[in-house]
């Protein structure tokens, strides 16, 4: 796998792909890699599935074959059956006649009885009857020997008795009293096979012996049929491995060793092997002639079954070359409409990167491309929203900005103003009220600063409440429940005293006496958590929700500018929550960030 990691290193230096050519080059090597194995996997498929079925096949044919050989036998017995039991020839055979005419006539009329029985069998030319003490002269057909032989009618005895005598020959035993041989007719010059059989006489015992002979060639004409189509080699083998038959053509030496596989093929007696014979593959198919013991083989070079395998293969490959050609223009097509809608949307983004926040992306048939597209146009719009926000956002905290300025602006004047009035009065009430005064414009101006202390705050409430109380006559008493941990910690300045200040005015309102303010502080999940409770006579929280909102330009200033302070600075789950007792009164709750008091500016981490 180094190659890969290293093609993967080229691709990081060189740069990007586009996702056509990915999807291109992709498919190509899968469809080749499929392709491939497809072809592989099919080619042996049908060339077991070929070879097995050329194997039943050429078994198929040897069992007709050898069934037709069989009936070429039974024939052959019958005839030689029938000769052997033909009364007349049997008359013929014990009869002692001098007169050579009265031998021409009966050597006339055995061949005449001879070839009523075989005159239609073309696969056997000559039939002869030996005779015991015959006189060979008298017969029209001259021989020495059995391999000679050739005709219809009676011969000496003699010459059959050398025949069966020679220990050369081999005989095979057919049912009952027949035997086969095999030997060259060297006068027809052709293989034959031989049958013998004794004829008996009731009174005399054996009289004689019927020969038919065969042509090889005609009997085994079926079987050598067989390697015509594949140019195989058929084998005829006894029981003992020798070679009967073979189909060479004449002239051809027999290219094979039978003993190299007749072992193998004689110990099963049917079925098919595998055989190489001077590097070269063959399939060999067998099975017996179970009435005589004969083993017939059919020798298939393999490279026949190939060349029908070469064809279909060829086929195969074609066919699978131009199917994968078409599959992959078919992708080509496929993935430029997927690949099309994907470079629109890119082009989208680009025109959105240089600015162009009016953009949208074309929907598509393609249910992922289209949810893209529908994404794409979403988040401009979301875009566009956050900016309009933004904006909007800028131009409340420019605003609230300047107010607060001027509340800094104004008592910065009141403050040195109060400041020669309480030393120059000698009323204490007047200089109680204009010292607290004078500390709550001082508190308020906080030298510029925006951000100050949670008790900076908490302290400014107090001097506000002390003025008041003045004012009113100790018409409320102020409770405060502050977690000394609060102190500490930064927070926007003046935005508690308006929560205490909407509780005096309208909280307690109608109340003659006996109104608490009661202000509660304490950190609640990481929140600084303000509470300001009246025992008043209450709102309405509608309206409330209604002005923190932002609806109401003229009504509820103080509230509204300490919420839209709040929400600009800390964010918009922070600022006011307003409800009403269950007995009686008001209860506002602000809650912003606990910030670290290292951040001088109080922004949230």
């Amino acid at each position: 796998m180094n190659w890969l990691k290293v093609w993967m290193e080229k691709v990081k230096r060189h740069g990007r792909f586009k996702i056509k050519n990915i999807l291109v080059f992709t498919f190509i090597i899968v469809v080749c890699i499929l392709t491939s194995t497809i072809i592989m996997m099919s080619s042996k498929f049908f060339r077991e599935v070929m070879t097995n079925n050329l194997i039943e096949s050429a078994q198929g044919n040897l069992i007709k074959s050898i069934e037709m050989l069989e009936i070429k036998l039974q024939d052959t017995y019958q005839i030689s059956y029938g000769i052997s039991n033909n009364q007349r020839l049997k008359d013929i055979l014990t009869e002692q006649k001098d007169s050579l005419d009265m031998r021409v006539q009966d050597q006339n009329e055995v061949r005449t009885i001879i070839l009523s029985y075989c005159r239609l069998v073309d696969y056997i030319y000559s039939v002869n009857v030996f005779k015991n003490g015959y006189n060979n002269a008298s017969n029209r057909f001259q021989f020495d020997k059995l391999e000679d032989t050739i005709g219809f009618g009676v011969s000496d005895y003699q010459i059959f008795e050398e025949y069966f005598s020679n220990q050369d020959n081999v005989f095979y035993t057919y049912k009952e009293g027949m035997y086969y041989n095999k030997y060259y007719n060297p006068f027809l010059d052709i293989p034959t096979i031989s049958s013998v059989r004794p004829i008996s006489d009731i009174d005399q015992g054996e009289i004689g012996f019927v020969n038919i002979n065969v042509r090889a060639d005609y009997l085994f004409r079926h079987i050598s049929n067989l390697g015509k189509k594949y140019n195989s080699r058929i084998y005829i083998l006894d029981k003992d491995g020798n070679t009967l038959f073979y189909n060479h053509p004449k002239g051809v030496q027999d290219e094979f060793n039978a003993s190299s596989f007749s072992k193998e093929i004689l110990r099963k007696k049917s079925g098919w092997m595998n055989f190489n014979s001077e590097g070269k593959d063959y399939i060999i198919v067998f099975n017996s002639v179970g009435s005589i013991g004969w083993m017939v083989t059919d020798i298939i070079p393999y490279n026949e079954i190939m060349s029908d395998f070469n064809k279909v293969r060829t086929k195969i490959i074609t066919f699978s070359i131009i199917v994968s050609l078409l599959v992959i223009v078919l992708y080509l097509l496929i993935s430029s409409s997927i690949v099309r809608p994907l470079n629109a949307v890119a082009k989208s983004f680009r025109r959105m990167q240089k600015g162009d926040l009016s953009v949208t992306a074309e929907g598509s048939m393609l249910a992922e491309v289209d949810e893209l597209s529908e994404d794409f146009n979403k988040m401009v719009k979301t875009i566009n929203n956050l900016l309009e926000e933004i904006k909007v956002a800028n131009s409340k905290e420019r605003e609230a900005e300047l107010k607060a300025l001027q509340v800094q602006i104004n008592p910065h004047f009141l403050y040195n103003t109060l400041d020669v009035i309480y030393w120059m009065t000698d009323s204490k009430e007047i200089a109680s009220i204009t010292n607290n005064l004078a500390r709550f414009f001082r508190l308020s101006l906080s030298s510029g600063k925006n951000i100050i202390s949670a008790e900076e705050e908490l302290e400014q409430v107090k001097v506000y409440l002390n003025i008041q109380n003045i004012r009113f006559k100790n018409k409320f008493v102020y409770i405060e429940e502050v977690d000394p941990e609060v102190l500490g910690y930064p927070m926007l300045k003046l935005i508690l005293q308006p929560l205490v200040e909407n509780a005096l005015l309208h909280g307690l309102k109608y109340l003659k006496h006996g109104g608490v303010i009661k202000l509660c502080c304490k950190i609640d999940n990481g929140n600084l958590e303000f509470k300001v409770e009246d025992n008043g006579t209450g709102v309405d929280l509608e309206r409330i929700n209604y002005i923190l909102e932002g609806h109401e330009a003229h009504n509820g200033y103080g509230i509204k500018n300490v919420n839209e302070r709040i929400k600009l600075k800390y964010g918009n789950q922070y600022g006011l929550f307003y409800s009403n007792n269950e007995e009686c009164g008001t209860s506002v709750k602000m809650i912003i960030p606990a910030i670290n008091s290292s951040d001088k500016n109080g922004n949230v981490n």
